[in-house]
């Protein structure tokens, strides 16, 4: 029975945070975030010409820009 009672209190807080605009706030700059990492690896595949340094250029750009995202994610 205990577990129950836990069960049930952890969904009622669940349940609160869904309810907070911190909670949004955090899944719109996730999808954002996301969305800004996809775009950038996307376009380093497409814009680059030269087959021996594509696999360079796109980690290197999905490597920036999870650098940059986890620095901005720091400073909210």
């Amino acid at each position: 029975m205990a577990c129950r009672r836990c069960i049930k209190s952890e969904m009622a807080r669940l349940q609160e945070d869904v309810r907070r605009l911190r909670f949004w706030r955090g899944i719109i700059a996730e999808l954002l975030g996301s969305l800004f990492v996809v775009f950038l690896g996307c376009a380093a595949f497409t814009i680059t010409f030269d087959e021996h340094s594509l696999a360079v250029k796109v980690s290197a750009i999905f490597r920036s820009a999870i650098l940059f995202r986890g620095a901005v994610s720091l400073h909210t």
